[in-house]
């Protein structure tokens, strides 16, 4: 782990929120209890979550305005690339799989390839 994103991960742990999950928050206001019981705890951040801001995120600096909607990068792909790069930087694929977070190393393979 580089020196950047260790001080991010520090920073997760060091947050003062009690939640199990590394990337975390704690709402404004709680929820009603049939939201909060889909999340694996009402503190994380869902997927779907991290793939809507990626998006506005992405849409609102403005980098890939020349390329349709649709077929902008997404956070997949993103996620992809980087298990791409260190892939051809040589790093072993059980650390990849690791730093990706991905169960198994088939859900590593079925990432988006890049030539």
């Amino acid at each position: 782990m580089g020196k950047e994103l260790r001080a991010v991960v520090e920073s997760c742990y060091q947050s003062g929120v009690d939640c199990p999950y590394l990337i975390h928050y704690r709402p404004i206001k709680m929820p009603p209890a049939h939201i909060r019981n889909k999340k694996r705890h009402p503190f994380a951040v869902t997927e779907a979550y991290l793939t809507k801001k990626f998006g506005s995120v992405r849409d609102h600096c403005g980098a890939y305005d020349h390329i349709e909607q649709g077929l902008r990068p997404s956070l997949h792909d993103a996620h992809g690339l980087g298990a791409w790069l260190y892939e051809q930087a040589g790093f072993d694929k059980k650390y990849i799989q690791l730093l990706t977070g991905h169960a198994s190393e088939k859900m590593l393979q079925d990432l988006p390839r890049w030539p």
